[in-house]
């Protein structure tokens, strides 16, 4: 697992602690394995496949890291403002791709063998806030600040759809598999749900407040996180309300959300593969006791999304397909360990099998952080005000990571 500060990141993985718990209580250990001091701003997120691990700071760079000799590779300086969000695509952990969004108004994507820029896809007239790429690599789709979404054809480098939404987007995601649906999260508190092939709505989750994070455990099945600091699980086929909700999951905001199978389901998980690596990353706030990893309130600001304006999904809405039986649906999501980061610097692993038998009512978090619950396995205090979640699988298998060729935008023209 890694976490990031003000130019510095963290990487932690499952280990023996001390009478096998970690920090905070919990039954799995975790120990950090490595720092880097890397950017010179504020990270704002980060990506990782196989050996690969990317990190975009508001210094305008793209940071590379090779996870197995834990090394900082160099960076990508082809960006003029930050680095908003990043997306790693190829053969199951073997990456080939890199698609970077920033803050000035492009999406630049990168070959990751050699680190080659392949193109610019301009069009947004505000700053890019979130992509996705499909799991063919054919097309991607993105969201920024001027309320539009765009769907872009990477073979060709060019907008092939673009749409407004009722409210800027903040976070987007494919479903897994086929990519049959994506999710998008309103500023406001709704995230719609739409059906890839006509961008019909299928289903609006209700958040009371912005969600920040979200992503697919199955593919009907979507963990979000956000401003309410719930963690809210949703089975988008019966989606007039969460099947489960961990109200209080932290005491600040919830800035990344991701499941993982558990030990014994087939995939292995954070708290029984110990290939598996979860990286975290965040900005830096003030305290009194470290200049560069610093722990924020909780509260966020400048940069971190939390608006109080009204969102709603829009759209025509689209029949839901039958709805499985409940012990068949529950019996594919509640397999999965759901990790959780968020702006009070906590990073906990949540044990869905303890939760999804007695659920959490469906209520606002409390701003004091309760008591550790039963369901959470383990917690890593960081000290830094954390942004954003990714995982990766390292196993001996993956191809060494190649250096970038960092160079002046002068010379790249």
């Amino acid at each position: 697992m890694q976490w990031r500060g003000r130019g510095g990141g963290r990487k932690w993985g499952r280990g023996e602690g001390a009478g096998g718990r970690g920090e905070g209580g919990g039954e799995a250990a975790l120990r950090q394995q490595f720092c880097y001091g890397g950017h010179t701003g504020p990270i704002k997120c980060v990506a990782a496949a196989g050996r690969v691990a990317v990190s975009g700071g508001a210094d305008d760079s793209v940071r590379v890291y090779d996870l197995s000799t834990r090394t900082d590779m160099g960076a990508l300086l082809h960006h003029s403002a930050g680095i908003s969000c990043l997306a790693l695509h190829g053969s199951g952990n073997r990456p080939t791709h890199l698609v970077a969004g920033s803050e000035d108004h492009t999406i630049s994507l990168w070959e990751v063998a050699t680190w080659r820029h392949l193109s610019s896809l301009k069009g947004h007239k505000a700053p890019v806030n979130d992509l996705a790429v499909h799991p063919s690599g054919r097309v991607a789709l993105s969201v920024a600040r001027d309320s539009e979404l765009r769907l872009w054809n990477l073979l060709q480098a060019r907008c092939s759809f673009r749409t407004r939404t009722p409210a800027e987007p903040l976070a987007l995601t494919y479903s897994p598999g086929d990519a049959a649906i994506y999710a998008m999260a309103l500023r406001g508190g709704h995230v719609a749900v739409h059906c890839s092939a006509d961008a019909s709505l299928i289903a609006t989750l209700p958040h009371d407040g912005s969600c920040l994070a979200l992503s697919f455990l199955t593919p009907h099945v979507v963990v979000t996180g956000g401003e309410e600091r719930a963690i809210r699980v949703w089975d988008v086929r019966q989606a007039h309300k969460p099947a489960v909700s961990v109200a209080g999951a932290h005491s600040a905001r919830i800035r990344g959300v991701l499941g993982v199978l558990a030990a014994g389901q087939g995939g292995g998980g954070a708290d029984g593969d110990e290939g598996n690596e979860l990286a975290a990353a965040g900005r830096a706030g003030l305290t009194a006791g470290s200049a560069g990893e610093a722990g924020g309130d909780g509260e966020g600001d400048g940069g971190d999304e939390g608006g109080e304006e009204e969102g709603a999904g829009g759209g025509r809405r689209k029949k839901r397909g039958g709805a499985s039986s409940g012990g068949e649906a529950a019996a594919q999501w509640s397999e999965h360990v759901v990790v959780s980061a968020a702006s009070d610097g906590c990073i906990r692993l949540w044990d869905l099998r303890r939760l999804s038998s007695s659920p959490h009512p469906h209520a606002t978090a409390p701003k004091a952080p309760p008591a550790l619950p039963a369901a959470c396995l383990s917690q890593v205090l960081t000290n830094a005000r954390l942004t954003c979640l990714a995982l990766s699988d390292l196993s001996p298998r993956h191809h060494a990571v190649t250096r970038p060729v960092a160079r002046d935008r002068a010379e790249r023209g």
